[in-house]
């Protein structure tokens, strides 16, 4: 029988581990409130992000309140980076997770995801054209 002794590492911010280095994720985890978009290259003040949505409060939410999150108020907020939306959902939820109330969203990050590449293929089509 043989042993062998390896290193596990664990991001900081959500649940991911991996034998090899998690550096590189964790600059990108959208649970990083610090943490730099792939997709738009912009580096955010999630944290005032989240504090801005418009049903967010420094109180507490009662239990069983419901709290309605629409995608368009997601989407104004980060200048419409579905990546850094779902940066801005994920903090929130982590945040209102300890409470007990119910979280409704209308955000679908796939459908946002194949919205932005048909704008930025668009956008690539024009640039190109004399």
């Amino acid at each position: 029988m043989r042993q062998a002794k390896k290193w596990v590492y664990y991001c900081d911010f959500c649940k991911k581990h991996s034998l090899r280095s998690l550096k590189e994720h964790e600059a990108h985890c959208t649970l990083n409130p610090d943490r730099t978009c792939r997709l738009c290259d912009e580096v955010r003040d999630y944290r005032a992000l989240v504090k801005k949505l418009p049903f967010a409060t420094d109180r507490d939410c009662e239990f069983g309140e419901n709290i309605n999150i629409k995608s368009v108020d997601l989407m104004s907020l980060v200048d419409g980076c579905p990546v850094c939306a779902l940066t801005v959902f994920r903090l929130f939820f982590k945040e209102k997770a300890t409470e007990y109330c119910i979280i409704h969203c209308d955000f679908n990050f796939k459908r946002e995801m194949e919205s932005w590449w048909a704008d930025e293929g668009r956008a690539d089509d024009e640039r190109e054209r004399p």
